[in-house]
């Protein structure tokens, strides 16, 4: 774990990600959880800041790769080990924006609103609530898009002229229309 995290700090994107992913899948967390030993905190602590740094720099490769189902992997995990770290919840909710999930980025960006103000006092950063701006602006162009849509579908505008299709599509219109 602590080679590969020695190799990621200098290495581009292009070798990086490989490198990243195999640091990042090696983490399960601290050695021996609940215990108060004092080396093993700290150890703990250290592999800790590690993880985040890899998954930082890890997260950053991928957007700058556009492999967005990566990034919600990475920044999902990374998220549940620390979730105080923003550029977690910014690259995640970049990711579900990019691959339209936008009711997630906005379920997201409201539970880390909540985390970050009962354990921090605070409010997420302008980068964070514009990309919430984008993916709630995103669901109302699709929610107007979807109804236009229901509204020429319900009300079909008359045409003046024929419709012309290729045979396949005529018969199966033909075989639909016999069902009814």
């Amino acid at each position: 774990f602590e080679q590969l995290y020695n190799q990621l700090k200098t290495m581009r994107p292009e070798e990086g990600i490989e490198i990243g992913m195999k640091a990042f899948e090696l983490y399960e967390g601290g050695i021996l959880p609940g215990t108060s030993i004092d080396w093993i905190e700290c150890m703990n602590n250290g592999y800790r800041t590690a993880f985040i740094d890899i998954c930082k720099t890890l997260a950053s490769f991928l957007v700058e790769k556009q492999r967005w189902d990566d990034v919600i992997y990475v920044c999902r995990k990374a998220y549940e080990i620390a979730p105080e770290v923003e550029e977690f919840t910014l690259y995640l909710m970049q990711a579900l924006v990019n691959g339209e999930y936008h009711g997630q980025a906005i379920e997201h960006y409201e539970t880390y609103c909540t985390m970050l103000w009962n354990r921090l006092s605070r409010t997420p950063s302008e980068a964070v609530y514009q990309v919430y701006v984008l993916a709630t602006h995103a669901i109302q162009e699709n929610e107007e898009s979807m109804e236009l849509l229901v509204q020429q579908i319900i009300q079909p505008q008359k045409l003046k002229k024929a419709f012309q299709c290729s045979l396949s599509v005529f018969q199966n219109m033909v075989q639909l229309e016999l069902r009814n």
